[in-house]
């Protein structure tokens, strides 16, 4: 059987070792509740500007899947938040739209259509009671890993296309001179 020597202070070289691995163990778990503590302070910035927004923000996978949707995207469509998460994004799309839409994404991922990305569309959105609606979009991609993510922005632009379409016939009735009054 073979004894281990003792130090000055009595414990062995084994001893040693433990503590000295132990203090590092300690250190090592003192560092990952520190960075666990920045990630949630990071997540709840996150959630904060996320929810706030006045736009619709929508992220969805490769695949078209919702993943995350912030409260003014579900004001906007008019749905709850357990109604989309894990569905398709086209059911944000009018029937009509679908197939087209689909050509484009798959243009997409052929390189053919990135044009798109980075830049603000018009496009007719339907919310959950079936009414369609003119919105902006904006998409953003993002790798991670081997995985691409797209960011959607939306807005409702119904007011903004009201308030375009009465000036343009402010505008035609002011250039019609039977439609100035005279005294």
């Amino acid at each position: 059987m073979t004894t281990l020597k003792k130090t000055t202070s009595g414990e062995t070289p084994h001893t040693n070792s433990i503590i000295v691995r132990n203090l590092e163990l300690e250190q090592e778990n003192s560092l990952m509740k520190e960075a666990i503590a920045r990630f949630r302070e990071s997540e709840a910035f996150f959630r904060s500007i996320f929810n706030t927004a006045a736009d619709g923000i929508i992220n969805i996978d490769e695949s078209g899947i919702i993943r995350l949707i912030n409260d003014a995207a579900l004001e906007i469509f008019g749905y709850e938040m357990e109604n989309l998460i894990g569905r398709s994004f086209e059911i944000f799309i009018p029937d009509y739209y679908k197939k087209q839409h689909r050509k484009f994404v798959k243009k997409h991922f052929d390189g053919e259509a990135r044009k798109v990305v980075g830049k603000v569309v018009e496009v007719i959105g339907k919310r959950k009671d079936g009414s369609e609606f003119p919105l902006e979009l904006r998409v953003s991609e993002m790798a991670l890993g081997y995985e691409r993510k797209f960011s959607l922005i939306v807005r409702n632009i119904t007011v903004r296309k009201y308030v375009e379409a009465e000036r343009e016939n402010l505008i035609r009735d002011l250039k019609t001179p039977s439609k100035i009054s005279r005294p």
